[in-house]
C-alpha cells in the first residue's frame, strides 16, 4: 500500500465508508487494534524508527491513491509521541496532495521539530535517528525534508488536535510550536509523557488505571524511550494524576469527532495563486 518496505500495515473494515482512520504506532507493532473505529482503518508501524520521515512522501502518495479510489471524504491520523509526529506529518502531506479531502490528526505528546537537531529531545530513539542520518544520506535527506511539522496552518483542509502533558516542559513547548487557527491544543495536568491513557480506559476506574500505569512502568525494561521519561517511584503519583483528569471520550469517539471537524470539502476555499506561491516558499524555508 505504501510503496516501500519501511512501513508495515494491517487493515480493519468499518461501516462508515465515507471516512478512513490511520492509526500509527510508536513501536514496531500495531497499536490500539482492539477499538472499533466505525470506519475502514489502517494500522501502520515502521520497520525501523525514523519518526515516519523515511520515504514519507512516497508512502502518502500511495495512500492518496487509495483515498481517491475509495472516495473517502475524510482521513484522520492518530499517533502518540514519535507516531504523533508521524500523524501530523502524514496528515499535512495528504492535505497538500488532496486539497478537497478533509484531513485530521490527533497527536498525543508529539515531537514537532526533528531537524535541525532539537536539543530538547532526549529520547534514545531520536538520538539514534540523528546518528543514522550521519551515515545514511537517504535518512538525512528525508529528515531535512520532513523534520518539522510546525506549518499546519498552511493547509485549509487540515485540522489537528495536540494533547500534551502541561507539567512536562519539553512536551508543552513542542506542542506550542504548532499553535494556529486550525490546531487545538489540549493540556492535561500530567507529569509524564504518556497522555493517551485517559482515552483508552475509563480513568474513574482505579483498578484499570493502576493496571495501565503498572504496564507503563514495566515497559521501562524493554523500551529505552519509556525508560527516559518514567521513573520507578511514579506509580502512585501517576495513578492520582490520571484519575484526576476524569472520564474522557475514547479514541474512536475522538476520531469520529475530528473526521467531522471543519468545513466540508466542497466548501473549502480555493487558495489564490499568491497563497500557493507563499506556501511553496514556506515549505522550502
Amino acid at each position: 500500500m505504501f510503496g516501500t518496505d519501511q512501513y508495515s500495515y494491517e487493515t480493519k473494515d468499518g461501516t462508515d465508508r465515507t471516512r478512513l482512520a490511520v492509526v500509527m504506532s510508536q513501536s514496531n507493532k500495531p497499536v490500539f487494534r482492539h477499538f472499533d473505529y466505525g470506519c475502514p482503518t489502517i494500522f501502520v508501524w515502521e520497520s525501523r524508527s525514523t519518526y515516519y520521515t523515511r520515504r514519507a512522501l512516497r508512502a502518502v502518495r500511495h495512500l492518496a491513491a487509495e483515498v481517491r479510489q475509495a472516495g473517502y471524504q475524510s482521513v484522520c491520523f492518530v499517533g502518540c509521541s514519535k507516531a504523533g509526529f508521524g500523524a501530523l506529518l502524514w496528515s499535512s502531506l495528504l492535505a497538500d496532495l488532496l486539497p478537497r479531502v478533509r484531513c485530521a490528526a490527533i497527536a498525543f505528546s508529539p515531537q514537532t521539530v526533528l531537524y535541525p537537531t532539537n536539543e530538547r529531545l532526549e529520547f534514545p530513539s531520536y538520538r539514534k535517528l540523528l546518528a543514522r542520518s550521519e551515515k545514511n544520506s537517504g535518512v538525512l535527506s528525508d529528515l531535512k525534508r520532513h523534520g518539522r511539522v510546525t506549518g499546519l496552518s498552511d493547509y485549509p483542509n487540515l485540522r489537528a488536535r495536540i494533547i500534551y502533558p502541561d507539567r512536562v516542559e519539553t512536551d508543552r513547548l513542542e506542542a506550542l510550536r504548532c499553535a494556529g487557527p486550525n490546531v487545538e491544543l489540549v493540556a492535561l495536568p500530567l507529569s509524564t509523557h504518556t497522555t493517551v491513557i485517559p482515552y483508552t480506559v475509563d480513568v474513574t476506574d482505579r483498578a484499570l488505571v493502576e493496571s495501565k500505569v503498572a504496564s507503563l512502568l514495566n515497559a521501562r525494561r524493554k523500551d529505552e524511550d519509556v525508560a527516559s521519561f518514567v521513573k520507578d517511584d511514579q506509580f502512585s503519583e501517576l495513578v492520582e494524576e490520571y484519575q484526576a483528569i476524569g472520564r474522557q471520550p475514547d479514541l474512536p469517539a475522538l476520531v469520529a469527532e475530528m473526521s467531522a471537524a471543519g468545513m466540508l470539502p466542497e466548501d473549502l476555499p480555493r487558495p489564490t495563486l499568491i497563497e500557493r506561491i507563499k506556501a511553496v516558499f514556506r515549505k522550502a524555508a
